[in-house]
């Protein structure tokens, strides 16, 4: 699944009710011993560390094993529910039981039977809104197939709303009340949410085949997982849909979908390969998802192992909960990947396209069993997207991808670091972090590097192979790679899987007697995170060619000496760049200047221009960044462009010159947008030419930089200038736009943000909220009171994440000198049933005495 934080496009701008028995942690690495040492020692804890503590989360307890699932189901509009009947089929996991426990999430139950050959009984059950425990009635064995009937309804409305994002079935816009906005239902299971729709045993570790039969409107579209087996038109004016799954996977990963959706058919081999987006998007279909079948192509061979699943679907859906999701044969995104061609300029999506088929294999065919072990699920699809781009762009474009994911990863790391498999956690979804996904992305790369390409994709097919349709934990995939490379790798395991943190390595250089000296430390705290082993190359430079020495950086502090033969340039540690790490090397400008041209590798070059930034000024290091404008990739040329925003030396002209013809001729948008921004800095006549000039490019990434250039200038017609735009529901320009008729004094608008804020993506609705709230505070009481009900309306309709409502409601009380405004915002107050809102609204009222 892709987290919302960071939907992983290329645009790199910077995201069980069965009962639990007892279960141990894997063996100790270094950390574990540590952690005893905290009793004894007195020492500072680091930032990062944490005192939360949280109850073992172990793998969910297997009294039963699902088997098949059948459910004939009616989607209801009117009251967002769904009508439905379950027949489960299961067997006792061992120890033989009278009683079986399901869960259910916000249902009603209408009856509950057991089914056989001879006849149906009634049973008698227990159920709290969250488990259905049937009595059964004989001891069923482990060789007994048990049949259960559940006719029942689901309302998922009724989940708290602080967790409707957890709700399972999801109804948008199901009276039809929302003008341009498409009627639709669909599901996200992951992590324990399917349940709030079917009953079963929400877990991981469960696997079973599916039959749905779907019955909904004839004018509208369906999806689920598996092959449609039959379309029956019933009297009524619906139609049913026979969807069915012979292939077992886990609950999580069952899903359905309907609505008013183009289908776009594509084809893998002789496999169907369908891209559902709403019909005023049909013709941008291909645009989006039309590299699929290619993609499945290079991971099946890869892999050695085809793709295994009936067909594979992509729908994309309104007010999705998160980026997207791997639902077996039938993944689901947000509406983010729906766009246009100028759209597409500036998030292609193809990362997240890989990354959601890649979990076909790593997820669906083998899942984790616990979501403990979610990285085998979550850290292979992340790696996917470095493959993929390698694949198809080339080694720098992977690189990028390397580079920002571990700086993600760094980042989060100032203030958490945990391990990535962890047994210790708030909730699943609080498993779905930068350690599962980059960091564990990193690892797989760097275990990549260390045991070779050959071994390393050899040990992915054992693994399918060994596990498909069933589920692994970390030490299973351990064992794999031990099997195949022939040693012990507990301690990789140990040191990357099981232990938080990471190495903070600081690098010296120097010179004597014909050697070079590295001395390298390790520096994070030892004692909440271990000294780690670290295999690599030191690359050195000598008459302008390359020599890599191996070494084992295994220690605190470890000197390495390297003799030298030639004329010495630089030298780069960690020659491959494939360490998880925060590396500082100490070492002069002419080193680094030497490392941008001699070293090939991406990340070479780009942390030699990261490096010396702050010296632009330098003849050396201007003359490289000149040299890196004319780069062929992008983010090399992209990072000059930066760079030369610190410079401002006599040949400034002549440079900037260059960047103007980049502003409005270079081929990737993201270097347009930043040259923009670059030229800002520094204003003059010719600067605002270019800027008005790249109002009528094709990127809305570029008009965006060129109108915040223009933004302060004086262009009197600029808003003449954008009218274009104001059709456009790009989040980018629409937010643009707001900041416009606030800061032009602009009234009249207040239709149009109503209707902009209705258009957006929840996950984009937070700057244009507070355009609009600054909108309001400048207009007449007409529009102010018109403004206060649209965003009354959207509160009362909730389903909006905590910070977006907390946007709206800072509106309201921005507003509250006209008494029916005030009125409005005390009611909405009274009656709001988010948890976390009403702690704030309590807070607030202690501290403020309102």
């Amino acid at each position: 699944m892709g987290y919302l934080s960071d939907l992983k496009f290329i645009a790199i701008v910077t995201i069980c009710g069965c009962a639990l028995k007892p279960s141990s942690p894997p063996a100790s690495s270094d950390f574990s011993s540590n952690r005893e040492m905290e009793k004894y020692a007195v020492v500072d804890r680091p930032v990062w560390f944490s005192d939360e503590e949280f109850d073992s989360k172990p793998t969910a307890e297997k009294k039963f094993d699902l088997i098949h699932t059948r459910l004939v189901i009616t989607p209801v509009w009117k009251n967002s529910s769904l009508i439905g009947k379950a027949t489960v089929y299961l067997h006792p996991h061992f120890i033989s039981q009278r009683m079986v426990t399901l869960n259910a999430k916000g249902m009603k139950m209408n009856k509950v039977a057991r089914i056989n050959i001879k006849d149906t009984l009634n049973l008698t059950y227990q159920y709290n809104g969250e488990k259905l425990s049937i009595n059964l009635d004989k001891i069923y064995q482990k060789t007994d197939t048990l049949v259960l009937f559940i006719d029942y309804l689901a309302m998922p409305d009724s989940i708290p709303p602080e967790i409707s994002s957890d709700k399972g079935l999801h109804f948008i816009n199901p009276d039809g009340s929302i003008k341009d906005k498409p009627v639709q239902f669909w599901t996200q299971g992951e992590s324990e949410n399917n349940s709030c729709w079917f009953p079963t045993l929400d877990a991981p570790n469960q696997k079973m085949t599916q039959e749905i039969l779907i019955t909904i409107e004839k004018n509208y579209v369906t999806l689920s997982n598996g092959k449609l087996i039959s379309a029956k038109e019933n009297k009524d004016g619906t139609r049913t849909d026979y969807w069915k799954q012979d292939k077992k996977h886990s609950p999580y990963l069952v899903m359905i979908a309907g609505g008013d959706f183009a289908v776009v058919k594509d084809k893998w081999k002789d496999m169907e390969v369908n891209y559902y987006v709403e019909p005023e998007y049909e013709k941008y279909a291909r645009m989006v998802f039309g590299k699929t079948s290619e993609m499945i192509t290079f991971f099946s061979s890869i892999l050695k192992y085809p793709y295994p699943w009936d067909k594979f679907s992509q729908i994309v859906v309104q007010d999705y909960v998160s980026g997207a999701m791997e639902n077996t044969s039938a993944v689901v995104y947000n509406s983010s990947f729906q766009h246009n061609e100028r759209e597409h300029l500036d998030n292609d999506g193809e990362s997240t396209i890989a990354h959601e088929l890649f979990h076909h294999w790593f997820g669906d065919v083998v899942t984790c069993e616990s979501w403990t072990h979610l990285s085998l699920n979550e850290s292979f699809a992340d790696y996917s997207e470095y493959l993929w781009e390698d694949f198809k762009y080339g080694k720098d474009a992977a690189d990028l991808i390397q580079r920002n994911a571990l700086h993600q990863y760094l980042h989060i790391a100032e203030e958490q670091r945990v391990p990535i498999i962890r047994y210790h956690y708030e909730n699943p979804d609080a498993m779905f972090d930068v350690h599962t996904y980059e960091k564990g992305g990193r690892v797989l790369h760097m275990l990549r590097n260390y045991v070779g390409d050959t071994v390393f994709f050899e040990v992915l097919n054992v693994y399918l192979k060994k596990f498909e349709y069933g589920t692994a934990e970390i030490s299973d995939l351990r064992k794999c790679f031990e099997e195949i490379a022939g040693e012990d790798l507990n301690w990789f395991f140990n040191q990357w899987w099981l232990s938080p943190g990471h190495p903070e390595i600081r690098v010296n250089y120097t010179i004597k007697n014909d050697t070079l000296r590295v001395m390298s430390e390790q520096l994070q705290d030892t004692i909440y995170s271990p000294v780690f082993r670290m295999p690599l190359d030191i690359d050195v430079w000598m008459d302008d060619k390359k020599t890599s020495v191996p070494v084992v950086f295994e220690k605190t502090k470890q000197l390495f000496s390297i003799p030298i033969s030639g004329k010495f340039s630089t030298a780069l540690f960690d020659g491959k760049q494939q360490l998880l790490a925060d590396i500082t090397e100490l070492k002069p400008f002419s080193w680094w200047v030497a490392q941008y041209y001699q070293s090939e590798k991406f990340l070479a070059k780009f942390s030699a221009l990261s490096t010396t930034a702050d010296s632009i000024n330098l003849p050396e290091v201007r003359r490289m960044n000149m040299t890196a404008l004319d780069h062929p990739f992008w983010a090399i040329r992209k990072k000059a462009i930066e760079n030369f925003r610190r410079y401002h030396g006599i040949d400034s002209s002549l440079i900037f010159e260059k960047i103007y013809a980049m502003a409005l001729n270079d081929p990737k948008s993201y270097v347009r947008s930043s040259a923009i921004y670059t030229l800002a800095t520094n204003k003059n006549k010719k600067q605002t030419k270019v800027f008005l000039a790249a109002l009528n490019d094709s990127a809305y990434s570029v008009v965006t930089a060129a109108v915040n250039a223009l933004i302060d200038s004086d262009v009197p017609d600029l808003l003449q200038r954008l009218e274009e735009y104001k059709t456009s529901n790009n989040p980018n320009i629409v937010v643009l736009l707001g900041k416009l008729f606030v800061k032009f004094n602009i009234t009249g608008k207040t239709d149009w943000f109503i209707e902009k804020l209705q258009k957006q993506r929840k996950n984009d609705l937070y700057n244009l909220v507070q355009q609009f709230n600054n909108y309001l505070l400048k207009v007449g009481k007409e529009e102010q009171w018109k403004g206060a009900k649209s965003i009354g309306g959207m509160l009362k309709a909730g389903n909006y994440p905590f910070w977006i409502k907390m946007e709206l409601y800072k509106g309201l009380e921005n507003l509250q000198e006209l008494p029916e405004i005030k009125q409005l915002y005390r009611d909405l107050k009274t009656n709001e049933r988010d948890k976390q809102l009403v702690e704030y609204f309590k807070l607030l009222d202690e501290v403020g005495g309102k």
